[in-house]
């Protein structure tokens, strides 16, 4: 049975989770040690991954997906960021673009788009962040001329914005009234009025650009507006509440890697005469680096699960396992790092790349600092 047909059919998480692993193991890791750094979009990685079903598995099967459980997307995440977190990254920011279409997508734009985005023909991204947003809003604007809306504003930070063929652009519609409020916008890539800036300089995700764009008297068709006016701020809650489990997800698999690393160097690396393996301290160490992969593991488990279950926790659970393992991805990962002794700095090792990935993960779609503030409201 391929892996697809696997994917499409198969209830045991295990053995999806076994699948997957099997296949990054197999068919993606010597493409991965190609490109140590992993600079330039992976479209060798990303064909396998769409042939074998893993860039639509976490659709809904009414459009075209294989599943649609968030706590099965979030096990086959974290087996492919164990490999690869920049390839995960860029399965989770095309699933999270998807949202706002998935939700309220009009049956014409989900014909028109989502079979290529589920596929993996084209790339999607949301571009929300901008450098000076209003006090309560956004400077980015959307104003109806005879049939269209035109766009003006900039945004930055955008994930894969030279890649992604549609932009999902949240900008307030006007005129209006209520402050804060915005709606949602599909522009395609290379519509007049709409540039990509010059890539950011990232430190790790060298897979994908992070950039700005500006939208200058931006010209797109009325239709092109996803949902309501006035939905933005609903939608985005929507992408935040997806995006938790699944950045807990990538964090677990990034630490589960590093993990992985520092258990082969501890078998098969001598220090003082002995294999690092027969140190007490050292399978210490390993121990509760395992705990902590475990319990970051469980906790994302449950907020998944709240996700799939529509639970009235999902909001807390979402951010604490966002914020527990992203945190304990930037931990481990150092600690792994320093139980390679000077060979955690080398490149050849992949303790470094993961470091600098994991630093992101404490930082994207809401610091953690902004996680626990969600978890200490859903307490008080």
């Amino acid at each position: 049975m391929s892996l697809k047909s696997l994917l499409a059919t198969s209830d045991d998480q295990d053995v999806l989770v076994s699948a997957v692993e099997s296949l990054m193991r197999e068919q993606v890791g010597s493409l991965l040690a190609m490109n140590a750094d992993e600079w330039g979009f992976p479209w060798a990685v990303w064909q396998i991954l769409r042939e074998n079903g893993v860039v639509c598995f976490p659709f809904p099967l009414e459009h075209g997906g294989l599943s649609g459980s968030m706590v099965a997307n979030c096990l086959i995440v974290s087996e492919v960021a164990r490999y690869s977190a920049n390839v995960a990254m860029i399965l989770v920011s095309n699933h999270l673009a998807a949202v706002p279409l998935l939700s309220e997508g009009s049956p014409e734009q989900k014909e028109k788009l989502l079979p290529d985005i589920i596929a993996g023909r084209s790339l999607a991204t949301f571009a929300i962040m901008e450098l000076e947003p209003e006090p309560g809003g956004l400077r980015t604007s959307a104003r109806k001329d005879e049939g269209e809306y035109i766009l003006n504003g900039a945004k930055q930070l955008v994930t894969n914005a030279e890649g992604a063929r549609w932009l999902v652009i949240f900008a307030k519609e006007l005129p209006t009234s209520v402050p804060g409020s915005s709606s949602v916008f599909l522009v395609e890539q290379g519509t007049p009025g709409l540039s990509i800036l010059k890539r950011e300089g990232e430190i790790g995700y060298h897979g994908f650009s992070t950039s700005g764009l500006i939208l200058e008297e931006c010209r797109i068709p009325e239709s092109n507006r996803i949902g309501q006016a006035g939905e933005g701020v609903s939608l985005h809650t929507q992408i935040t509440n997806c995006s938790r489990p699944l950045l807990a997800a990538l964090a677990v698999g990034l630490c589960q890697g590093a993990l992985d690393t520092a258990v082969l160097y501890a078998r098969e690396h001598k220090q003082f005469g002995k294999r690092v393996a027969e140190s007490e301290s050292a399978r210490l160490k390993l121990a509760d680096m395992a705990i902590a992969v475990e319990a970051a593991r469980g906790l994302m488990v449950r907020a998944a699960a709240a996700f799939d279950q529509r639970s009235n926790e999902l909001t807390k659970l979402g951010a604490a396992a966002k914020c527990f393992a992203t945190d304990t991805a930037m931990r481990l990962t150092i600690d792994c790092a320093q139980m390679l002794g000077e060979a955690g700095y080398l490149h050849r090792f992949p303790l470094e790349r993961r470091i600098r990935q994991a630093k992101l993960m404490q930082i994207f779609e809401g610091g953690n600092e902004s996680q626990r503030l969600t978890v200490s409201r859903a307490l008080l």
